[in-house]
């Protein structure tokens, strides 16, 4: 029936009025539950209705396909970014996983235990570990569950980082980047992490691709109670010249980390770019080395702040026939947090397809 719609700009705004007067269900409940894929897809990707929506009873389309066994309409909402934490969420990882779906099962986001650490969800962590998520799964080269939880964006979690300890998750990870969770732990300033992950036997003299030390790391960014517990367990750095608590911080304040060096003596500023393969500059931002990092870079551009709230140039494309999209995707490194708008740097590729694609970038 959906399909006998005249197409046109009232076609959303109509499917989306359909709503059953005795339970509120969308026509996309209605879909999921009866696990009718062909309709499904056209009024998530050919419309764009709110794949999240409600009924009288607060349960989403992917609860509903849950709860009825409807796996193969669950893993496509999910894999359309369906969130999993409305309504009941623990309620609802134990519906899917109860009726077969993976618990490593990806989306651009990560796998569910990713989500879980993100929003610092606990409860849903507990549950997808005990039915054996992998608590080292990594996501574009440097982002897994442990790094997730570690991160203030958009939460910080001591009692999820405990459990992805406690589940077998490899304290002495690197990134692409060299960066360890130690340093991460440094960045972010949480003293019940990084007392979590040195009490967990994390490595505090990691150094990162630029020789800088968590210890460092934490120094430059005042946070002094985090200097203080590296400063037991740190070996001396042959650069710094007062080897104490204070000469460190005073070092660092002073020097600053020194990642971005320029001539000698000379002020060194730091440029963040998009740009096109020709080299075409189209936005650009320029901070002080050490004032900006991973974590907080995004919020400063004005770019970026207005793409994650949907306002973004026009981009319109296709992708294998069917797929259409209207904003571009940006190549970034493995330093940057993930959004399903950046599509991350392969360092490392394996396979003729990941090889193809990096040599493509």
């Amino acid at each position: 029936m959906a399909r006998r719609l005249n197409s046109g700009p009232g076609e959303a705004a109509i499917m989306a009025a359909v709503v059953d007067g005795n339970s509120g269900n969308s026509a996309l409940h209605l879909a999921a539950m009866e696990e009718k894929m062909d309709v499904c897809r056209y009024l998530v990707e050919d419309l764009r209705l709110d794949i999240n929506q409600t009924n009288d009873n607060g349960e989403t389309p992917l609860f509903l396909s849950a709860f009825f066994g409807r796996t193969v309409a669950a893993k496509y909402l999910l894999a359309h970014d369906a969130d999993p934490k409305l309504g009941e969420h623990q309620g609802i990882v134990k519906l899917l996983l109860s009726r077969g779906i993976d618990v490593d099962i990806p989306s651009p986001l990560g796998t569910p235990l990713h989500l879980a650490a993100t929003y610092g969800q606990d409860g849903t962590m507990k549950i997808l570990l005990e039915h054996h998520a992998d608590p080292n799964k990594v996501l574009n080269l440097d982002d897994t569950p442990l790094s997730m939880a570690i991160r203030p964006i958009p939460t910080a979690s001591v009692n999820c980082v405990k459990l992805l300890i406690k589940a077998g998750a490899d304290v002495n990870f690197t990134d692409s980047n060299g960066g360890s969770y130690v340093a991460l732990a440094a960045t972010c300033g949480s003293a019940g992490i990084m007392n979590c992950l040195l009490e967990a036997g994390a490595n505090p003299n990691i150094a990162d691709e630029f020789g800088i030390t968590p210890i460092e790391v934490a120094a430059s960014q005042g946070k002094r109670e985090i200097v203080e517990m590296l400063f037991p367990v740190t070996s001396p750095i042959s650069k710094l010249p007062d080897w104490s608590i204070d000469g460190i911080i005073s070092h660092v304040k002073t020097f600053g980390l020194q990642q971005y060096k320029g001539h000698p003596k000379d002020p060194t500023i730091v440029l963040e770019a998009v740009a096109l393969d020709d080299l075409w500059i189209w936005h650009s931002y320029f901070g002080l080395p050490g004032s900006h990092n991973d974590l907080n870079v995004l919020s400063r551009l004005s770019l970026f702040g207005r793409l994650f709230a949907g306002d973004a140039p026009p981009c319109n494309y296709v992708v294998n026939d069917d797929r259409q999209y209207t904003m571009g995707y940006y190549l970034a490194d493995g330093i940057y947090l993930p959004r399903t708008t950046f599509v991350k740097t392969t360092t490392r590729p394996k396979g003729i397809k990941r090889s193809h694609f990096a040599m493509r970038e």
